[in-house]
């Protein structure tokens, strides 16, 4: 009893019956585009928890996004997830800022899930019904740029002439956000302030406005039909509380060019070449400074160049080479709408081409004017 007993067992090594080779792994760097981001993969969106199975919340696997809320991101606390009524998914990355309207595109199998209005993405799938999803963060596709266009070159006869032609094409659509506009309600569109803070005041005697016995009511036959016209037509109705409204101007920016070119081997000391190249584009803007939609501008421009050469070898220390160059350049400004207030019936005689006048409404909004349209301005050379 009470004594210790030792037993030495000997082990052998086995023989290794199984090898687990690993041959392949993820690139650390993407060598075949530019391109910056991450494939959300289906085994993620299986297996990780999901808060009311929003598949948004997984963006917070990717390098880069700062903020993910489905309304209310870290610089716009402000912003409800349903001041329009429905949720809207915001997201901020790589410093981007979020001033009541996003700056991520969102995409539902290839085509765009966004609301135009706040430009913030709109309500996704369950997880079951998506296979994964892919977060660029940087440098994006040019697929996502909506360019386009094509080359193509080839001999026309053996040794002695070719061409060459070029076509590219851009469709570009941003926008420029409008806020802090405060637009009349539907009662005072009909000359009834008597809810409103601000009473109107009947500058014939200085007093509040009175129609009918009903302090704060502008009668009828008072309004003024330009004044009428333009709330009717122009001025949007709220869409935020407050009688406030807020929106975006889209501002497209269109461009195409084309290019052919020639050579040919007249003989062995002559090489004549001839090319040809063309732009036109378009670009509408915002016109002034101002927060509801009321005037824009659009530019326009053509550009034509046209270069015939010969390059002549005189001798074998001596090259002699002839150019003859035609360049013309055009462009001219455009308001728009071509209106005018006489055009909307007022008595008012304008000067030149029609445009329509900054109207502001002090502490409630600003309805921006287009400078003066430009003539057709360029050079022939």
């Amino acid at each position: 009893m009470n004594d210790t007993a030792r037993v030495d067992v000997s082990l052998t090594v086995g023989e290794v019956s199984e090898t687990v080779n690993v041959t392949e792994a993820p690139p650390a760097i993407n060598t075949s585009s530019a391109e910056i981001g991450r494939t959300i993969q289906a085994t993620e969106i299986t297996n990780l928890p999901l808060v009311e199975r929003n598949v948004y919340a997984l963006l917070d696997l990717t390098p880069g996004v700062q903020s993910n809320n489905n309304g209310i991101a870290s610089s716009s606390t402000g912003t409800s997830s349903l001041v329009l009524g429905f949720p809207e998914q915001r997201t901020l990355i790589n410093g981007g800022t979020d001033s009541g309207t996003g700056s991520v595109n969102y995409y539902l199998d290839g085509g765009s899930n966004m609301t135009n209005l706040h430009n913030t993405g709109n309500i996704l799938p369950n997880p079951d019904a998506i296979q994964e999803f892919r977060v660029q963060t940087n440098s994006y596709n040019a697929e996502y740029r909506n360019q386009f266009g094509g080359t193509l070159g080839s001999p026309m006869r053996r040794d002695k002439t070719f061409f060459f032609f070029s076509y590219s094409d851009m469709r570009q659509t941003t926008s420029t956000f409008l806020n802090n506009a405060i637009v009349p309600t539907d009662l005072e569109r009909l000359g009834n302030f008597s809810a409103s803070a601000t009473k109107p005041t009947d500058l014939a005697n200085n007093a509040t406005f009175t129609c009918n016995g009903v302090s704060g009511v502008i009668c009828a036959n008072r309004l003024d039909p330009i004044a009428v016209k333009i709330l009717n037509n122009y001025i949007p109705l709220a869409n935020l509380a407050g009688s406030k409204w807020q929106g975006n101007g889209p501002s497209p920016f269109d461009t195409n060019e084309y290019l052919a070119k020639f050579d040919h081997q007249l003989n062995e000391a002559h090489r004549l070449s001839a090319n040809y190249f063309t732009t036109a584009g378009a670009n509408t803007v915002k016109a002034g400074i101002g927060n509801l939609p009321w005037a824009s501008q659009k530019f326009n421009w053509r550009q034509h160049n046209l270069n015939l050469s010969d390059v002549w070898i005189m001798s074998p220390s001596k090259i002699n080479q002839a150019w003859l160059t035609y360049t013309r350049n055009f462009g001219g400004r455009l308001n728009l709408p071509a209106t005018s207030l006489a055009d909307l019936g007022s008595a008012f005689t304008i000067q030149g081409t029609p445009s329509l006048p900054q109207i502001t409404v002090s502490g409630f909004f600003t309805l921006p004017n287009a400078i003066i349209g430009g003539p057709t301005a360029g050079t022939n050379f």
